[in-house]
């Protein structure tokens, strides 16, 4: 018997500590036989139990858990395709992919794939990166006018604007400190306050300030307390969490969406002859465009999105030109060869240096700005996905990360050789698996300023080579070494730079 009354006159019932005890104890037995039992079915009778990979991750969501917490994901799924091959189960419900052929089957799929997980903006409107489909296409039908090849040629003298200040306010940086600066905080500073100028019609003014802005802070800070939310959200026992911390995060959420909403309406209150986002929005806008709270999403998607990658792209850039001495001797000699002046440099020439492209392209395969990729979930009547079928509902992705920098895909994958890319090469790389390098995704959810980044990328890249002669200091550290939490921890990129004696 579970519990021994005691029932004494005049008196009501006593459950008693040893009754308590034993009932404690049953549901423990209880919880874990369940637990055990879970996790048997998910190893050995689960839909995809066929799937190489670790039996512990099989089993439950404890072990992907563990190293995304530590913001260990991004290793720890390299070492599993090393270990078990080009499909691996990373997951109790969920594969990771590194094919070529898997961009095709998971992100051109019709009818789409939908995203691991949506969420909605403090104004319950959604942004292009969480509408269903036909609210997708309806927005980037008229956001698509202000990424346009046409559009970036208007907006390129902005873009020269603030890679210059970037110049010159590295050249007063030079003279102190023995010339070293930390390139992470100047190229965040660069392209954030270019994607603020384009979507409000002013910068953050923080390369003038030399200091990031609040309000970008808040959201890093913000994405990073969603990454653990999401994990404890894996485990019902923890779900409490979620329940304490939700409120918490929606008001900060609530408070930091206003800033965007406050920027937007003071840029549609403002004329301007200059080119921006708003302007081709503005332009082109009608009864089957976007809203206002639409344009208050994607704007401040946008300022993440449109900033953060590029900067992260030329970080890794240059720690891995710096790495790589003839690489950088290779570069030099085609942009200070090329150009006369620092003033020649325009997008349509640049356009046209191989060697330059082919180190951006080394650099987004080696460096990929989203190194964990962009998770999807298989359809219900489930799917074919690189020559395997899928039970609908597994959720599939390609880490970026552990695609480009496999065996399987590239001759020295872990070197990084812009050589790969250009027309004549050395027939080790005839094999490569470019297909495979995606850092902007694929399909119809593909990233929208695809034209922009590219062309921020080479614009910095050039005048950086142009006017400087730089030295990587942290030497005796793995800079590439970095934890991922959303978006990944870039520690100091610490150089010395050397302004040319033109």
């Amino acid at each position: 018997m579970i519990f021994r009354v005691v029932i004494m006159a005049g008196t009501e019932s006593i459950i008693t500590p040893e009754g308590v005890l034993m009932l404690g104890s049953l549901l423990l037995g209880v919880g874990l036989t369940y637990l055990f039992a879970r996790a048997v079915y998910n190893v050995y009778f689960h839909p995809l139990s066929s799937f190489p990979g670790p039996r512990l991750a099989a089993a439950s969501e404890l072990t992907k858990s563990y190293y995304g917490a530590r913001g260990r994901m991004i290793p720890w799924v390299q070492a599993l395709h090393q270990q078990y091959g080009e499909v691996v189960r990373i997951g109790p419900n969920e594969l990771s992919f590194i094919t070529d052929s898997a961009w095709k089957d998971i992100y051109m799929h019709r009818p789409q794939f939908p995203k691991h997980f949506n969420f909605t903006n403090p104004n319950e409107t959604d942004a292009l990166i969480s509408a269903d489909d036909a609210s997708h296409s309806r927005q980037r039908r008229l956001l698509a006018h202000a990424f346009s090849d046409k559009a970036i040629r208007e907006q390129e003298a902005l873009l020269h604007v603030y890679v210059d200040l970037l110049v010159s306010k590295l050249q007063e940086e030079s003279h102190a400190r023995d010339g070293v600066v930390d390139l992470v905080d100047w190229y965040r500073y660069t392209t954030f306050d270019v994607i603020a100028d384009l979507c409000f019609g002013e910068s953050f003014h923080s390369l003038e300030n030399k200091v990031e802005h609040a309000w970008v802070s808040s959201i890093y800070s913000s994405m990073k307390a969603t990454h653990f939310l999401d994990i404890a959200a894996r485990f019902p026992m923890l779900r409490v969490i979620i329940r304490l911390g939700m409120p918490f995060l929606r008001r900060q959420r609530e408070q930091s969406f206003k800033y965007p909403q406050k920027k937007v309406t003071a840029r549609l209150n403002r004329e301007t002859d200059r080119p921006d986002f708003m302007s081709y929005i503005l332009r082109y806008n009608d009864e089957k465009g976007v809203t206002r709270d639409e344009i208050d999403s994607n704007f401040e998607t946008f300022t993440i999105a449109g900033s953060d990658t590029t900067a992260t792209l030329m970080m890794g850039c240059t720690y891995h030109l710096l790495q790589n001495p003839k690489v950088l001797e290779r570069l030099n000699a085609e942009v200070r060869t090329i150009f006369d002046s620092a003033q020649d440099i325009k997008l349509a020439a640049l356009g046209k240096m191989p060697y330059l492209i082919a180190v951006l392209e080394e650099s987004l395969r080696i460096h990929p700005p989203v190194p964990g990729g962009f998770g999807r979930r298989v359809l219900p009547e489930g799917a074919t996905i690189s020559g395997r079928w899928v039970p609908g509902g597994t959720a599939v992705n390609i880490p970026q990360k552990a695609a480009n920098v496999s065996h399987h895909n590239f001759a020295e994958a872990n070197s990084f050789i812009p050589e790969r890319w250009l027309e004549v090469h050395d027939p080790i790389f005839d094999n490569d698996r470019k297909g495979v390098v995606q850092p902007f995704s694929a399909g119809p959810r593909n990233c929208l300023g695809k034209n922009l980044a590219i062309a921020e990328m080479r614009i910095i890249l050039a005048k950086m080579i142009w006017h400087f002669d730089m030295e990587l200091m942290n030497v005796d550290k793995d800079w590439t070494d970095q934890r991922l939490f959303v978006l990944p921890e870039s520690k100091p990129l610490l150089v010395k730079l050397k302004p040319r004696v033109l």
